[in-house]
């Protein structure tokens, strides 16, 4: 039996914008979260689970935790910047 094999990173986006541009939010999330494990900086990961979450602009990835990923991100609404904690 062969092993599944593994999306590069530009495919894992295409699906993930798949995802997010059907409105299954929740699936795009749990894709961008992954891509991010294995390029942290991801640029277009990072601003499109920004949007994904909300208010938060996502800058860069700070690093992972016993309470969840945490970013740099800029409180769109606040004008500042912020840690954003996600689980």
């Amino acid at each position: 039996m062969s092993q599944p094999q593994q999306m590069t990173v530009q495919q894992a986006m295409e699906l993930a914008l798949e995802h997010h541009r059907a409105g299954r939010l929740k699936d795009a999330e749990a894709i961008y979260r992954r891509v991010l494990e294995s390029d942290p900086n991801h640029p277009d990961a990072l601003h499109l689970l920004g949007q994904v979450v909300g208010k938060y602009q996502i800058l860069s990835n700070l690093g992972s935790g016993g309470f969840g990923t945490v970013f740099l991100a800029r409180d769109a609404w606040m004008f500042c910047s912020t840690a954003a904690i996600f689980p």
